[in-house]
């Protein structure tokens, strides 16, 4: 019965971690990102990201996500990863992790 009640609580955390992380985030901000997105696709542009440790991870599954889609994305610190030039779009990843136990 301990383990059933841990398991429950960290999922309460997690969905209470979800919602607090929605009532931050600016409707307008993910929209111009979004726009910048479509402005690098089609100007045939560079997406270049950047993260270390968990943020790296992150950013290397959104960098894939992004190629999968048909964007030229990069991830920096890998050797085929060009120089970035004007209109190309660089994202920072930065992972904020609360620990649950």
């Amino acid at each position: 019965m301990e383990k059933l009640n841990y398991f429950k609580s960290a999922y309460v955390e997690i969905g209470n971690f979800i919602l607090n992380a929605l009532n931050v985030i600016d409707i307008n901000d993910i929209e111009l990102f979004i726009d910048s997105l479509i402005n690098v696709y089609k100007s045939e542009r560079k997406v270049l990201v950047v993260g270390a440790g968990r943020s790296g991870l992150v950013g290397r599954a959104f960098a894939m996500r992004l190629m999968h889609l048909g964007f030229r994305s990069y991830v920096l610190g890998e050797t085929i990863t060009p120089s970035v030039g004007e209109g190309d779009l660089v994202v920072a990843f930065r992972v904020v992790v609360r620990r649950l136990w």
